[in-house]
């Protein structure tokens, strides 16, 4: 696959957050679609699965102590996490059992382009992908209202460890999706 074919549709995401540090698009080229795939698992959705509820604790807790000096703040950052964390409960599953394991069956043979599940994890790919461009945007929401993560004035440690963990989060949700919409998807389907 030629990384560049995907370059625009890459920026349009990247410009929702930035890819990790440490991570290169271009390193996953030459790994095995199932090296991607337990990358992504070991390193992002156990992550994602860890990290959204103690986000939401955290962001309760805040909401809690902190509501006469930034309710509509939080409030804001509640609603939309919240949308969030009802796509992400259903999302790792979607692609653990219904795109990651097909994956793995089709390159063992097990089904071919012609079949049934086939289509079924095209269908799947597609509505992962569609999700992902749901996420990234309201990430993006969040980014805005908190000013890039920049905790407000005199505000005490608890929020300004939240709003880093958060900018993790996001960071890592938009790694995460830009490793399979760019990668590893376009191996099996034209996106």
């Amino acid at each position: 696959m030629e990384l560049n074919n995907k370059k625009s549709e890459q920026n349009n995401f990247l410009q929702l957050g930035k890819l990790k540090d440490d991570i290169r698009l271009e390193d996953f080229l030459s790994k095995s679609s199932e090296d991607i795939i337990s990358f992504i698992i070991n390193n992002y959705h156990s992550n994602i699965r860890q990290t959204i509820p103690n986000l939401n604790k955290s962001l309760l807790k805040i909401m809690d102590h902190h509501i006469h000096e930034y309710k509509d703040l939080f409030w804001e950052i509640h609603s939309i996490f919240s949308k969030i964390r009802e796509v992400f409960e259903g999302h790792l599953i979607l692609e653990e059992r219904l795109i990651f394991d097909p994956i793995k069956e089709f390159q063992e043979g097990k089904f071919t382009k012609d079949s049934p599940e086939y289509k079924s994890m095209e269908k799947f790919i597609r509505e992962a992908v569609d999700e992902h461009y749901v996420i990234g945007p309201s990430l993006k929401k969040i980014s805005d209202i908190t000013n890039n993560f920049v905790a407000p004035k005199n505000a005490c440690g608890s929020i300004t460890k939240f709003y880093l963990e958060l900018s993790e989060f996001k960071n890592d949700v938009i790694t995460h999706s830009q490793i399979e919409n760019v990668i590893l998807f376009p191996r099996f389907i034209n996106l």
